[in-house]
């Protein structure tokens, strides 16, 4: 049986509740799209994680800050 992620929607409402953060979820992704086991190479012909990481900072501050600009965000 193919391995389960989670959903849109259950990923934006963890991030809303405070269970989880952009950093998290981003580092989580990376290393989904990094891994020798899985279809990131194939997937992917460039990944840039410093700005990915940069990026999901950014967004982890406006949230605490109450600036909420999409659900994923």
């Amino acid at each position: 049986m193919p391995e389960q992620y989670p959903t849109i929607e259950s990923l934006a409402a963890e991030l809303a509740a405070g269970r989880t953060t952009s950093v998290a979820l981003t580092e989580a992704a990376l290393a989904r799209a990094q891994d020798p086991a899985g279809e990131g190479a194939r997937e992917f012909t460039q990944i840039d994680a410093d700005r990915a990481r940069a990026a999901a900072q950014a967004s982890d501050l406006l949230r605490h800050a109450g600036m909420v600009r999409s659900p994923l965000e």
